[in-house]
């Protein structure tokens, strides 16, 4: 058994260097880190539309294969494509013009999630006949573990097809032929549908002659059968048409119309004695094939050889509302695009194809040329009961060649991914929240808590808080307390209870000025924190926030004097407007005990002075872990106490202000390095470069 130690609290077993912090009241004070920051998505903002991204028990990655992170505020914009997060995540990446923020961004969605599945069917083609099922036009995809959520799926508005009714209410006369026609796309008189011979030849029903057109009408291609026949009415079979999928309203067929002649000649008229009974093409709504979030395939004819098609997958780019975030009575877009107004990006394409064949070595990237489909979708290629196998596929072998008429007309096909059943969705609970803090077991020094106003003191943010004091680096927790003057006394409680150097209540929504000038965005207090704590993590540790400026244009809440010394004495980090500024009143936590800077266990009120003293340990125990890394081994003839206290004097002097450069401490002393079984107690002193935010002079008048 491994000797444990006992050490700042706790039971220390893993080999490794450990740091506490312990002070002494002797003049100085505030707190500052890096600024690597981590979100956990729970659920409150948006999280149907936050679309990009597997939970943390999803379905393609689980756990620390569901985190990710990004350095940049383009890329990970670019990656979650939407929702509150895609807002708050400028705020957090830059905070202030002129001045940097978060350096690094963590996301972690506390969620059980779901690909969403796009199924592509090419139609006209027989099934196989084999078990288990599988049609060979048929092919299903499930989206990238990236692309696990609500977001994946097809969010956009296919058209809907006009639908027309053909009746026979009395079988035609042997050996006649009959034909449907209709207006296609400027074309009149295009055969639909035709039936001579068998079965009128033989002794013929007005069911028979119904089924006969409707094998007709699939065979022909131009138009589809919506509906099974329907004999219900005595005297009468009837069923439906539709035009085909991916043709709008505008482009339903007209002029339908049945004629008849009676095998003798080429002469057609139109119906026949006691014949059918036709309706036109109505109902079809053209919404011009608007994909406006999630993935959806389209197909179109290869503009080099018609006979050939392409397949495209495109993905859609609204970036949804910000009506969570905002107190504006109507909500905005994020990016001040309009639903109806986006434009879907194309991300993938096919070569040209002409057989199944060809269709699935692409969707499997056999031939090379799927790589750039693959990032995005995999092929699922057997489905029993809507579980996956690996089986192979009759597909492979297929040399079908594909439907001639899936472009008939000048708008090309659209296949949107599934809803409902198949859909991406992301569904959260407490296991989920678990599951997402045991994969956050990373270096931070920030967390930003997205439930905040009358949610930030509820259990899922309480158990946040609980679940990161037993990190080895504590981060600044930044909560989003009330966002208007009503909810001030909110914010002040919020304090009292977390009561933590650890934990940050921020007061006030802000107000921010769109690109164009045009528009006021009111942001609730959730904003304001996101760029407060951005423009906190953007400095060094040793620089005070107070006195820092965001980029902001207003507040909701402009204090009294009698409310900012209440919110000074409770731990509320606020703003105020200063000249053509908004600036931080005080870098202050909700740490309760701040009758002194540093308490007995090393506490402290001021953010500056925890953020020192974090950022202090943090660097100690990474260069101290290097010291025991040593290839070469380390023991008491390697590391002896006099090369471990030069580590220190060296280290230490290293964070020692100058005149020509700031840095984290002013100096140090009394440095001791003692032997304990298998480890070194060392302790050592040093000074605080804390903030200086009080200026008093007094003036003496003489004569």
């Amino acid at each position: 058994m491994a000797l444990a130690h006992f050490f700042d609290g706790a039971e220390q077993i893993i080999p490794g260097p450990y740091a506490v912090t312990k002070g002494v009241e002797k003049n100085s004070i505030p707190s500052l880190s890096a600024g690597n920051t981590l979100i956990i998505n729970t659920g409150t903002l948006e999280s149907n539309f936050t679309g990009t991204g597997s939970g943390v028990n999803g379905t393609l990655a689980q756990d620390s294969d569901a985190v990710y992170s990004f350095t940049d505020l383009k890329q990970f914009q670019r990656w979650i494509r939407g929702g509150a997060f895609y807002k708050l995540a400028e705020a957090l990446f830059e905070p202030e013009k002129g001045f940097a923020g978060v350096s690094s961004l963590t996301y972690i969605n506390a969620a059980t999630s779901l690909p969403a599945k796009l199924v592509l069917s090419l139609g006209g083609i027989p099934q196989p006949g084999v078990a288990p099922p599988l049609n060979q036009s048929v092919f299903t995809f499930w989206t990238k573990e990236e692309n696990e959520a609500a977001n994946a799926s097809g969010l956009g508005s296919p058209d809907v097809p006009a639908t027309a009714t053909v009746s026979f209410n009395n079988p035609p006369a042997a050996g006649s032929r009959i034909r449907l026609l209709a207006n296609i796309n400027g074309v009149a008189d295009v055969i639909v549908g035709q039936i001579t011979g068998p079965p009128i030849s033989d002794n013929p029903t007005f069911t028979t002659a119904a089924q006969a057109m409707m094998d007709s009408i699939t065979t022909i291609g131009k138009i589809a059968v919506a509906s099974a026949i329907d004999t219900s009415t005595p005297g009468f079979a009837r069923f439906q048409v539709k035009h085909l999928p991916g043709v709008g309203a505008k482009y339903s067929p007209t002029g339908f119309k049945m004629v008849w002649n009676d095998g003798v000649g080429d002469t057609f008229v139109e119906g026949w004695i006691g014949g059918g009974v036709l309706t036109q093409f109505s109902g079809g709504v053209d919404n011009n094939y608007k994909l406006t979030g999630g993935y959806a395939f389209r197909i179109v004819k290869d503009y080099i050889d018609d006979t050939k098609y392409v397949i495209q997958l495109w993905r859609g780019r609204y970036r949804g509302t910000d009506g969570a975030i905002t107190l504006n009575p109507v909500a905005s877009t994020y990016d001040g695009i309009k639903k109806e107004d986006t434009t879907p990006e194309l991300v993938a394409k096919s070569p040209a194809l002409s057989t199944v064949k060809e269709v699935y070595d692409w969707a499997k990237d056999i031939t090379g040329t799927g790589e750039l489909l693959n990032q995005y979708v995999t092929l699922i290629e057997r489905e029993v009961g809507g579980v996956p196998t690996t089986s192979v596929s009759e597909v492979a072998g297929s040399t079908n060649l594909l439907p001639r008429d899936l472009n008939t007309v000048s708008a090309p096909y659209w296949k949107f991914g599934e809803a409902g059943v198949g859909a991406g969705a992301s569904t959260y609970s407490a296991d989920d929240l678990t599951a997402a803090l045991d994969a956050a077991q990373g270096d931070y020094d920030f967390i930003l808590l997205d439930r905040f106003g009358t949610n930030a003191s509820d259990l899922v943010n309480l158990q946040i808080m609980n679940s990161a004091k037993t990190l080895k680096v504590k981060p600044s927790i930044y909560a989003a307390g009330g966002s208007v003057k009503t909810d001030f006394t909110q914010s002040l409680n919020l304090c009292k209870l977390f009561d933590s150097e650890q934990t940050t209540v921020v007061h006030g929504g802000c107000r921010k000025t769109d690109p164009t000038g045009k528009m006021v965005n009111r942001y609730k207090s959730i904003y304001t924190a996101a760029a407060l704590l951005g423009r906190e993590a953007g400095m060094q540790a040793q620089v005070p926030l107070t006195f820092k400026s965001i980029d902001i244009d207003g507040l909701e809440h402009s204090l009294s004097q009698i409310e900012i010394e209440k919110g000074l004495r409770a731990g509320l980090l606020m703003l105020k407007q200063d000249g053509g500024t908004f600036d931080v009143i005080k870098g202050v936590n909700t740490l309760q005990k701040s009758a002194v800077l540093i308490n007995p266990d090393g506490s402290s009120h001021s953010k500056q002075f925890s953020r020192i003293n974090r950022q202090l340990k943090k660097e100690l125990v990474y260069a101290a872990k290097l010291l025991l890394k040593n290839p070469t081994g380390t023991n008491r003839n390697t590391l002896s106490a006099a090369d471990v206290k030069t580590f220190v004097e060296s280290f230490l002097m290293s964070k020692t202000a100058s005149k020509d450069k700031d840095n984290l401490i002013l100096s140090y002393q009394n440095i001791t390095v003692e032997l304990r079984g298998d480890a070194y107690d060392i302790e050592f002193e040093y000074t605080v470069n804390s903030e200086i935010s009080f200026l008093f002079f007094t003036a003496v008048s003489i004569n």
